[in-house]
């Protein structure tokens, strides 16, 4: 392996070696604010001595830009952006070709009291109202169980829940882990299927090493999204200039990420790999036995600029072509053995024995890709193509039999000190549970979009966009499961079909966004959604506004209305029997947004305050339970459901040079399902508080050796015995209560100077206390019955406390 690492680093190097030069007449620049942070988008013109215009291109997403300079003449570059003053500086021949040249803006005084207020807000969110912009960097050092990018969601705020360590699942705003959207380089990502508990998940599809942007909306985006109810993801890969890489090692993750370029920096390759290691963290489940997961993946991102020299001055990267390729295999295996669990209340503590004889084992194998071509036809006109495709393989089976003895056991306040009183009191129940399953599933997503952009002027930009989707989806479904207690055998569960899809969709939309100054943005949109499966055509219009007050220039006010339908996929449409519904209609979501973000200063440093309220009214809406990180559809549209609540988080550098967020959500999510004459009951995502913290810490005459706490909490979760409409969310689960904490050193080669030449720049060595209070957070419930035909809710909990060590290699 050490070989082949080196064999490769040796390549890219190699790669790379043509020399970078300069064509006369180019002039490289980077548009920079105050605090050197970049400012995307800034429109920079070049006149000539006649203060006629010569070209005009836009800064990139990393501030840069670059112009063609024709003859030897001087010219003037004039660059601009919303809420600074215009900067105007006169170019020389003798200026060309030295190399890139950063501008600072300053802030349109007229406007604002605060430098970064306006151009701040346009960087972060361009008017989007629910939309935060998180840093890169922080995925990869948050303390988790497997460094899942996704993580770093459920700190963030905004109504994110996600209530196991053990998945990368959220949810968001009364929402399931099935209503959220997520683009990787505009591509979107496609999740597996038949997972039912988060000890069978891989890992996110985000490979934290490559990013370099995310965007994340929990509400109300602008049309040129999807059409999902709860949340949008969008994650940039990076486009490298220079060899680096990582080596990542632990107890539970490993990776590899290598990037360069070539070509005078005109191809771009970023390739990551990943190997998630649960098993050690598995031996500490309630459930004991063999525990055999093994999870790889590896991913790529080419970018190739195929703007001629000539063109770039005039356009930046007029055409690109950009290609994302993604493997993964996933092999989970366990042989339970024995679980062993008290439960009760004070006064009826109960124990449940089970022995387990048999095996699970799940496995999928994904390849996901995309190519994306980027032309610039003229200054006001952009576009893009994107062909894309999945290939999912799963296979799921399952024979196990779990013998148990339901007991009561003696309790009393020195219960825990006095063995005798633990021991069995009352047997009761005894029974075996038998469950077999052999399911498959094999699907082909095949997806061409196009996308234009085109500024009509100063103040309107149009978007607009149509995708074409086929969808095969070939699922066998084979499980039986039966119980023997009190003398009775009862078959309980019998499924055995077969299931072919074949489909067609198609979608559009069309947007245009008004600003008339720097203070007010306008979106507004139409999208369109047409399935060949149910023959429904959808029509969502969405709407968004911004402003900024004169007179309080910190402060930024957002409100936003839509229309949101999720199509059915596969798994709504088939209920607990197997049975699809191809009749089934789109679950409609209507957003109501209204918010604020508030910039302060505090102890001499900027931070940011985000407030919001929303409300959502959801009709034909398809009910479903939650088994783990399994959801079980009923497979029609039995229900309407509302959901509401407030959100609040604060971010900035509590400590310097250390960013920290914290949030606080409340939330009320109901649904009224026909024919079980309840009217409205709690929905199985109905988390009515959520706080989370992101805090990082260093010492202060030492930088290099930090600490990063997360924290989360989240109130307890519906849940009823299954299948049975009658109590559904009849009880309520305990609280959720997770805190991982790390500390870390940060070992710098280039600081000894006996390491000068070591292959690796730094050394980042992390360790780190995951569930550091230890607490028994539930995650679903086993149903067992006692003589008498009484159901016990037996909890199954989540990992315990676990100590990991983590070391990051950059070279």
């Amino acid at each position: 392996m050490g070989k082949r690492i080196f064999y490769f680093i040796f390549l890219l190097v190699i790669s790379s070696l043509a020399a970078l030069g300069q064509d006369k007449g180019v002039f490289s620049g980077q548009v920079l604010n105050e605090q050197g942070k970049v400012v995307p988008d800034a429109n920079v013109v070049l006149y000539n001595q006649q203060w006629k215009p010569v070209s005009q291109v836009h800064s990139d997403s990393e501030g840069r830009f670059l112009l063609y300079l024709p003859g030897d003449s001087v010219y003037t570059i004039v660059i601009s952006f919303l809420g600074f003053e215009n900067f105007a500086k006169q170019i020389t021949p003798s200026e060309r070709n030295a190399g890139t040249i950063v501008f600072q803006l300053k802030p349109d005084v007229q406007m604002l009291k605060h430098v970064e207020v306006k151009g701040k807000f346009k960087e972060e969110s361009g008017g989007q109202v629910s939309t935060i912009k998180i840093d890169p960097k922080i995925p990869k050092y948050l303390p988790s169980a497997f460094g899942d990018f996704n993580k770093i969601l459920s700190t963030a705020g905004l109504g994110v829940v996600s209530n196991s360590e053990l998945s990368s699942q959220y949810g968001v705003r009364g929402g399931n882990f099935e209503e959220n959207l997520v683009y990787v380089n505009g591509i979107e990502i496609y999740r597996p299927f038949l997972v039912r508990s988060g000890q069978q998940e891989g890992l996110s599809f985000v490979n934290p090493d490559m990013v370099a942007d995310i965007e994340f909306s929990a509400g109300g985006w602008q049309p040129r999204y999807g059409d999902k109810l709860s949340s949008m993801l969008s994650v940039k890969y990076r486009e490298p200039k220079n060899l680096r890489g990582t080596i990542t090692a632990g107890l539970l993750n490993n990776a590899l990420y290598l990037e360069n370029s070539a070509f005078k920096k005109r191809l771009s390759i970023a390739i990551g790999a990943r190997q998630k290691s649960s098993q050690y963290l598995l031996k500490t489940l309630p459930v004991k036995g063999q525990y055999k997961p093994k999870f790889y993946d590896i991913q790529s991102y080419i970018s190739l600029d195929l703007t001629k020299k000539s063109r770039a001055a005039e356009y930046g990267k007029r055409t690109t072509l950009g290609l994302l390729l993604s493997y993964s295999k996933n092999k989970y295996q366990v042989f339970p053995s024995r679980s062993k669990v008290q439960f009760g209340t004070l006064n009826q503590v109960m124990n449940l024995t089970v022995d387990f004889d048999g095996k699970e084992i799940m496995e999928y194998e994904t390849f996901q890709s995309g190519l994306v071509l980027t032309h610039q036809f003229t200054k006001r006109f952009k576009t893009e193509f994107i062909v894309s495709g999945v290939r999912t393989i799963e296979n799921e089976g399952f024979d196990v039999e779990a013998g148990y003895k339901l007991y009561e056991v003696e309790s009393g306040p020195s219960s825990n000190f006095i063995p005798q009183l633990n021991a069995p009191l009352i047997i009761r129940g005894i029974g075996t549970n038998f469950d077999h399953g052999r399911n498959s599933l094999k699907a082909s997503i095949f997806n061409f979009t196009h996308r234009g952009y085109y500024r009509l002027n100063s103040k309107n930009k149009v978007e607009y966009g149509y995708s074409l989707t086929k969808e095969i989806i070939d699922d066998q479904l084979n499980e039986y499961s039966f119980t023997d207690s009190a003398q009775y055998i009862t078959l309980t569960r019998y499924i055995n079909t077969t299931v072919d899809l074949d489909s067609w969709r198609n979608q559009g939309y069309i947007q245009n966004t008004f600003s008339p100054d720097s203070t007010h943005i306008l979106t507004y949109g139409v999208r369109l959604n047409y399935w060949s499966l149910n023959n429904q055509l959808l029509v969502s219009p969405r709407l968004q506004y911004g402003w900024i007050p004169t007179s309080r220039p910190n402060l930024m006010l957002r409100a936003a209305a839509g229309v949101y339908q999720q199509p059915p996929f596969y798994r709504e449409l088939r209920n607990f029997d197997g049975i699809v519904n191809t009749n089934l209609k789109a679950q409609t979501s209507y957003h109501f947004i209204a918010g604020s973000d508030l910039k302060f200063m505090s102890w001499g440093r900027e931070f940011k305050f985000i407030s919001e309220i929303y409300y959502k009214y959801l009709t034909n809406v398809v009910p479903y339970d939650i088994d783990n990180v399994r959801l079980r559809y009923y497979g029609q549209n039995l229900a309407r459901a509302y959901a509401t609540g407030i959100d609040f988080r604060v971010s900035g550098e509590f400590v310097k040079g250390e960013q920290s967020w914290f949030s606080l959500s409340f939330l009320r999510t109901m649904e009224d399902v026909q024919g079980d004459d309840r009217g409205y009951i709690r929905r199985p995502t109905d988390q009515r508080v959520t706080a989370a913290i992101f805090f990082q810490d260093h010492l202060p005459n030492n930088p290099t050796i930090k600490m990063y706490l997360n924290l989360v909490f989240g109130s307890g979760l519906p849940f009823g015995p299954p299948e049975n409409k009658n109590f559904r969310a009849a009880a309520t689960a305990p609280f959720y209560r997770r805190v991982d904490i790390g500390f870390s050193k940060l070992l710098s080669m280039q600081d000894k100077e006996v390491l000068k030449k070591s292959l690796f720049e730094s050394l980042w060595l992390s360790i780190e206390v995951l569930n550091l209070l230890g607490v028994n957070n539930t995650i679903s419930y086993y149903w067992v019955s006692d003589f008498q035909n009484r159901q016990f809710a037996v909890p199954n909990t989540l990992s315990a406390r676990f100590l990991n060590v983590r070391l990051i290699a950059k070279f």
